[in-house]
C-alpha cells in the first residue's frame, strides 16, 4: 500500500484543536472520541498535527496534540480496511 493515509481518529474522550501546536496555544475547537480527521502535516517535533476543519465562517485550520505525555495517545492512525 504505497498511499500513506493521513486519517486519524480520536481515541480520547475529547481533544483540542489549537491555533498553534503548543499545549498554551489558543483552543479554537474541540473533536470528540470516535470522530475521524484528516492530519495534513506534522510539526518538528512529529507530537503536533495540522488539521483543516470547517466552522460556521467557513475552513479554518488549527493543531492537534497526538499523544500526551500523561494521558496517552489521544488520536491513532485509522486502519485502511479497504484495502484488503
Amino acid at each position: 500500500n504505497s498511499k500513506a493515509s493521513n486519517l486519524y481518529e480520536v481515541c480520547y474522550s475529547s481533544v483540542w484543536i489549537r491555533r498553534e501546536p503548543h499545549v498554551e496555544a489558543a483552543q479554537v475547537s474541540k473533536r470528540i472520541k470516535g470522530q475521524q480527521l484528516n492530519i495534513e502535516e506534522f510539526d518538528e517535533s512529529g507530537e503536533w498535527g495540522r488539521v483543516v476543519f470547517k466552522t460556521s465562517e467557513g475552513m479554518d485550520e488549527g493543531w492537534m496534540l497526538l499523544t500526551h505525555p500523561e494521558l496517552g495517545a489521544l488520536l491513532r492512525p485509522v486502519e485502511d480496511a479497504e484495502s484488503v
